[in-house]
């Protein structure tokens, strides 16, 4: 008889805190019910462990890699933008017993200003680089504030999985008072008070192994934040996670916003515009180099027409697309004939230094950078269909968890109410209060998963803003 109730008590008890515990007990020395636990009090807990995230080394990992795009975007525009040089030269002769002192000071100003300029090309590949590590920024932080939430999520269960397992501890290690004394009066048998021993030690290895989980809940958080965490064990020091009900977007709504703001769809199309840059260089390559300058100023020496005094000159190169001008000073006395120059030099490809090849290395390099961008749009595609299948079907769930609450709460008012008229024992209400605090922790698990689905449908779509868990528990970043 006693085996009989075992298996109808393992059979309603959850698997973690799953105890033998027998019901054919008189009255008078039945068990103490459980009492039903009282609803959790709302906490300020998760909008506390959210305001640490910004100072984890995850949070701050993600600020410094976004800071170090941004050095990079102002480098090349350093090197695009104008640069100025100063320079000097002094030379000191002694011919034939007489010294002489020549010099000259250049000043030297350069910029890129035609379109195709590999600085400016430089430019416009940081540009999107940074539009790459701020998309990287945002998803890296949104998903350290999902994985936060996750791990607070399950430091809540483990919490209510301890409440659960020390109750059933007690409730054991009553049960097992109760049939020593039933021993000694002969009123049960050896082997069933060997099954009740067993049980209370199962039960204590349970209450054991559910402090261990809440301690590595705890762990966890504090490895996350970067800091300790002292986690409470009373479950009504958690605070439930915000309701998330609006109804999520079509498919293509979803992907179309996905598209514009995920760091992989954006680093796709970047690598797309990166290829095109350097196809659009190799085919300049294969053009003439040329370069026009004019120079105006002392152009040559009455004396020695290969010297030079003061000039002014100006160029623009056809390839580097960089325009200079450049004013020489020289540091002696002389005359000069003073005229305006002009100059055109090219160098035209014929053969050889394997630009053809580099030119279809980046043919090659484009074709596959955009085949990676359909592949990307697929994936996500993909995920946002899971994501979406998921969040219908952790709802879909919930009014199931609903109908099991009230169908042990039908129970337990049963019960009671037999009990009150002597029909039924004090260990039958016990195991009814059970049902209903494990059907209570099921829909809090039901809807825990519902909202955990949820955001991470908002992470996966970009619509996951940083301060969303936050405003909506009372707390802000």
């Amino acid at each position: 008889m006693n085996r009989l109730f075992l298996t109808a008590l393992l059979a309603c008890c959850a698997p973690a805190l799953a105890q033998a515990v027998p019901t054919a007990l008189p009255t008078s020395q039945a068990a103490p019910p459980v009492a039903a636990p009282a609803p959790a009090a709302p906490a300020a807990a998760l909008p506390a462990l959210l305001g640490l995230l910004p100072a984890s080394p995850g949070w701050r990992s993600a600020d410094l890699q976004y800071r170090s795009a941004e050095l990079n975007l102002a480098a090349a525009r350093a090197r695009a933008g104008l640069n100025v040089n100063l320079g000097g030269d002094v030379n000191a002769a002694w011919i034939e017993s007489d010294f002489k002192l020549t010099g000259e000071v250049t000043a030297e100003a350069a910029v890129s200003v035609l379109p195709w300029s590999p600085a400016l090309e430089a430019v416009r590949s940081a540009e999107r680089a940074l539009n790459v590590a701020r998309a990287e920024k945002r998803a890296a932080q949104a998903d350290l504030t999902l994985r936060l939430t996750r791990s607070y999520t399950q430091a809540r269960a483990a919490a209510q999985n301890l409440a659960l397992a020390q109750q059933q501890a007690d409730l054991s290690s009553e049960l097992l008072r109760i049939g020593r004394e039933q021993s000694a009066q002969g009123l049960l048998a050896p082997a069933d008070l060997l099954d009740r021993q067993a049980s209370a030690e199962q039960a204590d290895l349970s209450l054991q192994s559910a402090r261990a989980r809440l301690a590595l809940s705890g762990q966890s958080l504090g490895q996350l934040l970067g800091q300790p965490v002292t986690l409470p064990s009373d479950p009504a020091a958690y605070a439930d996670l915000p309701r998330l009900d609006a109804v999520p977007g079509a498919l293509d709504t979803l992907l179309a916003r996905a598209w514009a703001g995920r760091p992989e769809a954006l680093r796709a199309v970047a690598a797309v515009a990166d290829a095109e840059g350097r196809l659009r260089a190799a085919d300049l390559d294969r053009l003439p180099d040329l370069t026009a300058s004019v120079r105006a100023g002392q152009l040559a020496g009455t004396t020695n027409p290969a010297s030079t005094g003061a000039a002014l000159s100006g160029s623009l190169g056809l390839k580097s697309g960089v325009a200079a001008v450049q004013a020489r000073l020289p540091l002696g006395d002389g005359e000069y004939l003073s005229g305006v120059a002009a100059n055109l030099s090219g160098k035209v490809y014929l053969l050889g230094g394997g630009r053809s090849e580099a030119q279809a290395q980046a043919q090659a390099a484009l074709q596959l950078a955009q085949l990676n961008v359909e592949t990307v749009r697929q994936s996500l595609a993909l995920e946002l269909r899971q994501a979406l299948n998921d969040l219908d079907l952790r709802r879909a769930a919930l009014p199931a968890a609903r109908s099991t609450l009230e169908a042990a709460r039908t129970a337990l008012s049963r019960a009671e109410a037999r009990q009150q008229a002597g029909l039924e024992t004090a260990l039958t209400v016990a195991q009814a209060r059970l049902r209903v605090v494990q059907a209570q922790q099921a829909l809090s698990q039901a809807e825990t998963d519902a909202a955990l689905a949820a955001l991470s449908l908002s992470a996966a779509s970009t619509e996951l803003d940083l301060n969303l868990l936050q405003s909506l528990t009372g707390g802000s970043l």
